[in-house]
Order: structure tokens, then sequence, then C-alpha cells
């Protein structure tokens, strides 16, 4: 009797669980299917996305990767020095597909963290680089790139923090919730939340964590080990890394950034387009004094302006392209050349 009142009782519990293992099961079946399917969706976006940048199929690939200087700021993406690029490398006689990933705002912590999903897609002959004027203030996986390079004390938080980051750029699931939250719920500033030209939406940090990172040697430090890790992460996947650093003005010469820059193109023995010194002569008189009517020839007509117009970036692609061709990295086709290579 007492062993089926027992029988009846783990009978009446196993009832009382049973809808919420059902729940709990359906749930997680709901959340492997959304993954799986995720997963593929971007597989498939991510493959059709990079085969409309390819226009010229067997023809190199470069790559230019960035923050809003790259992006070209206030211009459609025409104007822009990839863009430009890729005329003025036809002009010679030279099919290229030049794919312009430069994100306003971007940082270098976020360039190297992102840069293997776009080598991976894309898969370019020579990568571009201009990057490190968002430094001083963009704090976007300044962390991630801490710990990356061991300058974060190991501990029970530091092994938490890169599960997070593993989960995070693993799972589609935990970067569409993310995005959700980032783009209706939180606010951002406005140079917080940035496009890039494949239709892409980033999110900046400008007021996030302590002030630390902002100390000059901590602020040197973490910008040359990005500089000197993407240049790493690009040859080893094959491709061909160049330096560009920013035009220079009397009142945003932009020392500190192409300083790193230099630093690093000479530690990874990279070959660096030096656009500032290209840009000088067309506005500077002297060291002391300038043409303001030539400047604004070749800059956006803002105050204060950094950023070059249509004009400046024509020099820019010009500039890369001779480079392109002085470092051997790309070649004019053979005039006795009777068609494409198969």
């Amino acid at each position: 009797m007492y062993d089926d009142v027992g029988s009846f009782m783990k009978n009446k519990e196993k009832k009382k669980r049973s809808p919420f293992v059902k729940i709990g099961f359906s749930l997680l079946v709901l959340l492997v299917s959304l993954e799986a399917g995720l997963q593929i969706a971007h597989v498939v976006a991510a493959e059709l996305r990079a085969d409309s940048h390819i226009k010229h199929p067997g023809a190199p690939v470069i790559l230019c990767v960035g923050d809003s200087h790259t992006y070209g700021t206030s211009l459609p993406e025409e104007d822009s020095y990839p863009s430009q690029l890729e005329d003025e490398l036809k002009r010679r006689g030279i099919v290229t597909n030049v794919i312009n990933m430069g994100i306003p705002g971007q940082n270098t912590s976020e360039l190297r963290r992102s840069l293997p999903r776009l080598l991976d897609r894309y898969g370019p002959d020579i990568v571009i680089i201009l990057i490190c004027s968002n430094n001083d203030w963009n704090r976007a996986d300044i962390l991630w790139s801490d710990i990356q390079d061991g300058k974060i004390d190991s501990g029970v938080k530091t092994w938490f923090l890169k599960a997070g980051y593993k989960i995070s750029d693993s799972l589609r699931t935990v970067q569409l919730v993310r995005y959700l939250l980032y783009n209706n719920v939180m606010e951002f500033d406005p140079n917080e939340k940035e496009p890039d030209r494949q239709g892409g939406v980033h999110f900046h940090r400008s007021r996030f964590g302590t002030d630390d990172w902002m100390r000059g040697p901590e602020l040197s430090d973490r910008s040359m080990r990005d500089l000197c890790a993407i240049v790493d992460m690009v040859r080893e996947s094959g491709a061909s890394p160049v330096f560009l650093n920013y035009p220079a003005q009397p009142f945003a010469p932009m020392f500190l950034a192409n300083y790193f820059i230099e630093q690093a193109s000479q530690t990874r023995s990279v070959p660096l387009v030096d656009v500032a010194k290209a840009i000088k002569p067309v506005f500077w008189k002297s060291d002391e004094e300038f043409d303001k009517k030539a400047r604004d020839s070749i800059f956006l007509d803002n105050p204060g302006e950094t950023h070059l117009d249509e004009n400046g970036y024509a020099i820019v692609a010009r500039e890369v392209a001779d480079t392109l061709l002085k470092e051997g990295l790309i070649k004019k086709p053979s005039k006795h050349r009777k068609g494409p290579r198969q």
C-alpha cells in the first residue's frame, strides 16, 4: 500500500515538473534553431555581400580599412579615396576590386577585433590601413585588446571576460540581441553610432569605464600593440599590408596618430604612403604660413575640418597607386598579354 502511495506521489511530482521541462526543452530547441538559422543567413549574406563587391573576378582585391578618413565622411562613396583609387588604377591599365571598409569613429582595438572576419570574407591581396585618430576618445574594445595581450591580471574575472567575448563573437543570437538593445533601447551620441559603406551599423563607446586608458603611456602602448597586431593578422592571411598616415593641418596636425603609424610601419617593415607629406605642399607656403584658399580646395568646407574633400582624396589615390606600383604589390599588365589569366 505504501509502495502504491509512494509511486503515486512520484508520478504526481513528475506531472508537476513535466510542463516546466517541456517549456525549457522547447525554449532550448527554439534558441538552437534560431542560432542555426542566423548562422546560415550570415554565411549566405556575407557571401552575397562579398561577391557584390568583387566586380572583376580574378583581379586583385584591395581592402581599405580604417576610420572616417577611409570612409570619406560627408562625401558620396565615389569621392572617397578607395573608390578613386580603383579609378586611378584603371586609368593606368590595372583592373582591381577596391573595397571600402572605413568606419567613422573606429579605433585600433575595434579594427583589430573585426579584421579576421573581413579578411575571411573578402580574401584581399592588399590591405591598406589608416587608423589611430579616434584612440583618444573611443573606448570600445580596449579591454578586449588588453586581454589579448595579457595586460589584464589573470583570474576568475578575466576568465569570464574572455568567455563572454568568445560567446559574443561566436553566437549570432547574442549579436542580434546586442544589436537590438544598442539600436532600440540604449542611447548613443551621434558619433557613437556610425554606418559603413556595406550597409552595416557600428556602435562606439565614448563614456564608459574609467579614465586610466586615456593616460599617455597606456594610450601609446595600446595603439602600438593594436597596429602591430593588425599588420601581423594581414600577413598571416597571405595579404600585403600598407599604411597611410593622416593629412596635417595647422590646427589639427595629427602628429600623435601619425607618430604611432610611422613607428608601426618601421617596426613591422610596412610600406607607408606619406599622405601628410603629399598634401602639405598644396597649401603650406612655409613652416609658419599657409594658403587658406588652397587649403579649402582640398579639405571639406567646415570650421575646424580635418577631412579631405574629393580633390584631396584624389591626391591620396594617386599617392597610393604610385606606392603600390613602386613596391611591386601590383603590376601593370604586359603589353604582349593577349587575354585574361585563366
